[in-house]
C-alpha cells in the first residue's frame, strides 16, 4: 500500500497524492462490527404505508428511503447505540434510540403524525449545510411536487402562483418562449433581476438565452424567441423546489444573489423493492380565444389561426440497493402553436446515481442532456411579419383590405421567412459527503453546465420585402463551472445546540458569441459566406466569482434559534480598487407555540416567529470596469474608436434587507398561514452615467451612484376543507405587494430603460411614462389626456 501511494505521488504530483491518500483512508479503513436496521413506516392515523420516507442516522450520515409498502433497510450500521430518525414532507419527524449488535438485525417501526407547518422539514437553500424549518429566521418557499395535482407543461407552470412574491411575466407567447421570473420585484436598473438557479446543489444558467442580433447592433426584424433555460428541465424529474427571495436569505451566495435563489431537487432512487417504472402520457389542445371585431375577426389573422397541440411522453425507472441507487428518465414533447409553422420539440434524458462505497461516505452523481428545436413564423412587431401586416390591413406592405380574396394569398408570401432555433444543454455534477467522525460532515461539490444555441433568421432570395435575401446567424455557447466545499460540525449540549459551518465557493462563467449577417444571397439554401455583403462579430468573456463563508446556528431548548453568517467575496469584474466585499447576515426564530403559556385550544395551533437581516449584491458585467476600444475597418485601413471609459473603483450593488413574519396553523391544524413583511435598500446602484465628450468617450460609463428601495408584504393561506379516507378538498391563495422607488440618481439625469420605462427620483423601478388614452374601449380616434 505504501509503495502504491509513493508511486502516485511521484507520477502525478502532490494534488492527486493527497486525494488518493484521503480516498484510501476513507474506503480502506478496517471494517468495524456491523448490523442491520430494518422496519416499516406508516401514517399514524390511517395506518397506510408511506413511501419515500427518509430514515437515517444523522450522526453517521447513513440512511435509506422507504419503499412503496413502507419498508426500509439500513445496512452496515456500526455496532453500538444510535438515534434513528424518520422524516417525511407533511409529517412530524420521529426519532428512536436503538442498540445494534454485530451481525444482528434490529426492527424499528415508525408511525408518523401529520404536521401541516412542517417545522422539522429540512432545507439546504440559504444555509451553510442543512437546517430545519424551525431553525431558519427567513421565509423559505417550498413546492413539493407530490402535492401538485395539476398537469405541468414546464417548470414555470410549477412555480406560477404557488409562492407569494414570485412573479412570472409572460413574454411573446410564441412557441418555445419562456417567461421572466422576478422575486420581490425589481431592485436593480442596469443589472439582471433574475434569481440564481441551482439544480441538486449545482449552479446553472438563469438568464434567458441570447436573441439573434446582427453585428450592427440593430435588433432586426423578427429576432428569434427568447427561451428560458428553466424549461430545459423535464418537470416529471423534479421532486421539490426551494425558493429564497431576498438579500436577508441569500447572503451566503455572494454578490450575484440579491435577486433571490431558486433551487431545484430532482428525484432519486430508493433502496429495496426492485425497480419501479413510471410511464406518463399527456396530450392537450391549444386554442386562441377570439378577439377583434365581427367584421375583422382576430384583426385579420383569422385565415391563419388554427388549434395547436401539446403532447408529452415520459418514462422513468428508479431503484437500487444499499450500495447503489438510481433514477433514469427520458422525455419527449411535441408542441405546435396556433399560427402556421409554430412548433417546439424537446428531447430530455436524465440519470441520477447514488453510491455508498463506505459507511461514512456518500457519492451522488447527476447528469442531464436536453435538445430542442423551435420554429416560429415572423410575428410580433415585425414589419416583414405575418401579424403586423394582418393587423394593418390596407396600411400593410401589400395595401390589400381585409376581406379581399387576395388578402391571405399575399400574406402567404411572408411564410417563407425562416426563424428557427436549436438548443443543446448538458448539465452534470457530483457531490461527495464524507463524515470521518460523528457529527462532522464534509461536502464537496463540482458542477458543469453547458448551453449551446444556434439561431437562424433567414429571408431567402426572392422574399417579397427583401428581393435578394437576408440571413442572420447566431452561434452561442455558455458554460458555468462551479465548485464548493462545506464543512459542518454539530454540537449537542443538552438544551443548547451549536451548528458551525464554513466553506468556500468558486464559479467560472464563460460565453462565446459569434454573430454573422449577410445580404444579397444566391438562390437556394444560402450560407453567410454566399452573401455579397457580409458582417461578423465574435465575443469571448470569462468571469470568476469566488468567496469564503461561515455560519453559526445556536439553538436553545429546540425553540429559540439565532444564526450569524458572513461571506467574503471577490469578483473578476470588480474594478482594481473595489477589493473584497464583506456580506453579513443575522436571523432569529422563536417557536412560541412550544411555550407553556401558549393556549391549547382548537383555534390556535403551532406558531413560529422569525426575523432576518442580511446583505447581498449584484456584480457589474465582464468589461464594465475597464477601458475598451472597438476595432473597425475604415478606408481599407485598421482603425478603432473608444467605447467604455473604464472605472477602477467600480464595485457591486449592495442590497440590505430586513424581513419579519410568522408561520402558523389554526383550527386544529386545518388552516396554515404564512406572513412576511420585507424592506430592501440597494446602495451603490449601478447607473450608466454620460461622460464628458472632451475625454474622447462619447458613450456612458457604469458608476455606483444610485440608491433604490423596495418593500412589500407576502401572505400565503392554505386550508384543508374536507378530508376523509377516500376524498379530499383543499384550497388556498397567495397575496403579494411590492413598492419600489428610486431614492437617488446620484446627480445623474433621468433616463429611459426601454419599453417606455423611465428612471427618475421618486418614481418606481422602472416607471412607465406615456400619453394616457381616455377612450381605450371606443372604436374611434384616440382621445389623449391633456
Amino acid at each position: 500500500m505504501l509503495e502504491i501511494i509513493r508511486n502516485v505521488y511521484r507520477s502525478s504530483g502532490s494534488g492527486l497524492f493527497w486525494f488518493a491518500l484521503i480516498m484510501v483512508f476513507v474506503i480502506a479503513q478496517p471494517l468495524a462490527a456491523q448490523g442491520v436496521i430494518t422496519g416499516n413506516v406508516t401514517d399514524a392515523k390511517t395506518g397506510e404505508p408511506l413511501a419515500g420516507v427518509n430514515v437515517f442516522i444523522g450522526a453517521l450520515g447513513i440512511g435509506a428511503s422507504s419503499t412503496a409498502d413502507g419498508n426500509y433497510t439500513i445496512d452496515r450500521v456500526p455496532e453500538g447505540r444510535h438515534e434513528v430518525t424518520a422524516g417525511y414532507i407533511g409529517y412530524e419527524t420521529s426519532s428512536q434510540m436503538v442498540d445494534v449488535s454485530s451481525g444482528a438485525t434490529v426492527n424499528v417501526d415508525f408511525a408518523l403524525e401529520s404536521s401541516p407547518l412542517m417545522l422539522d422539514e429540512v432545507f439546504v437553500t440559504g444555509t451553510a449545510g442543512q437546517a430545519r424549518r424551525r431553525e431558519v429566521g427567513n421565509s423559505v418557499g417550498t413546492i413539493n411536487i407530490s402535492e401538485v395535482n395539476a398537469p405541468m407543461a414546464n417548470l414555470e407552470d410549477m412555480l406560477s402562483a404557488r409562492i407569494p412574491g414570485l412573479n412570472i411575466q409572460g413574454t411573446s407567447g410564441a412557441s418555445g418562449a419562456g417567461g421572466v421570473i422576478r422575486l420581490r420585484g425589481n431592485s436593480s436598473v442596469a443589472m439582471s433581476n433574475a434569481p440564481l438557479v441551482y439544480i441538486d446543489g449545482i449552479r446553472v444558467r438563469s438568464d434567458s438565452y441570447p436573441k439573434n442580433v446582427p453585428p450592427t447592433g440593430y435588433s432586426g426584424r423578427g429576432h428569434n424567441t427568447l427561451s428560458s433555460p428553466l424549461n430545459d428541465i423535464n418537470p416529471n424529474d423534479v421532486e421539490r423546489i426551494e425558493v429564497i427571495k431576498g438579500a436577508a436569505a441569500t447572503t451566503l451566495y455572494g454578490t450575484e444573489a440579491a435577486a433571490g435563489v431558486i433551487q431545484i431537487f430532482t428525484k432519486k432512487g430508493t433502496a429495496g423493492g426492485g425497480a419501479k417504472w413510471n410511464v406518463q402520457v399527456d396530450q392537450g389542445t391549444i386554442f386562441l380565444p377570439e378577439f377583434g371585431t365581427e367584421e375583422r375577426p382576430y384583426f385579420g389573422l383569422g385565415p391563419f389561426v388554427k388549434d395547436g397541440s401539446k403532447a408529452n411522453y415520459s418514462v422513468s425507472t428508479a431503484g437500487g440497493g444499499a450500495d447503489l441507487r438510481y433514477f433514469i428518465s427520458a422525455n419527449w414533447s411535441d408542441n405546435t402553436g396556433v399560427l402556421p409553422d409554430a412548433r417546439d420539440d424537446r428531447l430530455n434524458f436524465r440519470g441520477n446515481f447514488g453510491f455508498s462505497p463506505a459507511k461514512n461516505l456518500q457519492i451522488n452523481y447527476n447528469t442531464m442532456v436536453s435538445k430542442s428545436h423551435t420554429q416560429n413564423p415572423p410575428q410580433g412587431n415585425n414589419a416583414h411579419g405575418l401579424t403586423l401586416n394582418a393587423y394593418r390591413g390596407r396600411a400593410s406592405y401589400f395595401g390589400t383590405e381585409w376581406g379581399d380574396p387576395m388578402f391571405k394569398e399575399e400574406l402567404d408570401q411572408l411564410m417563407v421567412y425562416d426563424i428557427t432555433s436549436e438548443f443543446t444543454r448538458y448539465t452534470t455534477g457530483g457531490e461527495m459527503i464524507w463524515s470521518p467522525i460523528p457529527n462532522f460532515t464534509n461536502t464537496f461539490k463540482l458542477g458543469y453546465d453547458r448551453s449551446h444555441a444556434d439561431h437562424r433568421n433567414y429571408r431567402p432570395y426572392g422574399f417579397i420585402r427583401a428581393k435578394y435575401g437576408i440571413l442572420a446567424d447566431l452561434d452561442w455557447t455558455g458554460e458555468l463551472i462551479n465548485s464548493e466545499y462545506i464543512g459542518s460540525y454539530d454540537l449537542d449540549m443538552g438544551d443548547l445546540t451549536l451548528d458551525i459551518s464554513a466553506g468556500g465557493q468558486r464559479t467560472e462563467s464563460r460565453d462565446h458569441h459569434i454573430t454573422a449577417h449577410a445580404e444579397n444571397l444566391p438562390p437556394g439554401d444560402a450560407t453567410v459566406t454566399g452573401g455579397a455583403s457580409q458582417q461578423a462579430r465574435e465575443y469571448r468573456t470569462k468571469i470568476i466569482n469566488a468567496g469564503y463563508f461561515g455560519q453559526a446556528l445556536i439553538g436553545f431548548k429546540d425553540r429559540y434559534f439565532v444564526t450569524f453568517g458572513m461571506r467574503i467575496d471577490g469578483f473578476s469584474a470588480f474594478g482594481e480598487e473595489a477589493g473584497y466585499q464583506q456580506l453579513p447576515k443575522v436571523s432569529a426564530s422563536y417557536i412560541i407555540s412550544d411555550e407553556s403559556f401558549w393556549p391549547q385550544t382548537p383555534l390556535f395551533g403551532a406558531m413560529k416567529l422569525r426575523v432576518a437581516w442580511g446583505q447581498s449584491g449584484r456584480a457589474p458585467g465582464a468589461f464594465d470596469a475597464v477601458r475598451t476600444w472597438d476595432p473597425v475597418g475604415w478606408g481599407g485601413a485598421v482603425a478603432f474608436f473608444p467605447e467604455n471609459v473604464g472605472n477602477s473603483s467600480l464595485g457591486p450593488e449592495i442590497t440590505s434587507e430586513i424581513e419579519f413574519g410568522f408561520d402558523a396553523t389554526f383550527l386544529n391544524d386545518k388552516v396554515t398561514m404564512e406572513f412576511t413583511s420585507y424592506d430592501q435598500t440597494t446602495m451603490n446602484a449601478l447607473f450608466s452615467v454620460t461622460q464628458i465628450p472632451s475625454l474622447g468617450f462619447l458613450g456612458s460609463q457604469l458608476e455606483n451612484v444610485g440608491e433604490l428601495s423596495n418593500s412589500g408584504i407576502e401572505v400565503a393561506l392554505q386550508a384543508d376543507i374536507v378530508r376523509t379516507s377516500s376524498f379530499g378538498l383543499s384550497g388556498g391563495f397567495t397575496l403579494a405587494t411590492n413598492n419600489s422607488e428610486v431614492i437617488s440618481l446620484g446627480g445623474s439625469p433621468e433616463f429611459g430603460v426601454g419599453g417606455g420605462g423611465w428612471i427618475k427620483e421618486g418614481g418606481s423601478v422602472p416607471g412607465i411614462i406615456g400619453r394616457k388614452i381616455l377612450n381605450p374601449n371606443d372604436l374611434a380616434d384616440p382621445d389623449f389626456a391633456k
